[in-house]
């Protein structure tokens, strides 16, 4: 694989998670549009991603899950 290709795909997923919370095409009710990608590691082998999000609203707001 390319020196480039998985910081790439990090920020290729970044973006389009992104875009699917902006758009509402998310059907979890946890999810709301005051969420925000902070970044996106995918695996090596490209079988995982972790995503890291954080929240405008406060904590007493925020459903864990």
């Amino acid at each position: 694989m390319g020196q480039y290709r998985i910081p790439r795909l990090n920020d290729q997923l970044r973006d389009e998670i992104s875009q699917l919370i902006l758009r509402s095409e998310i059907k979890d009710p946890r999810v709301s549009t005051f969420l925000t990608i902070n970044r996106v590691e995918v695996s090596n082998d490209l079988r995982y991603a972790k995503v890291y999000v954080s929240s405008f609203l406060a904590d007493a707001q925020v459903e864990k899950g």
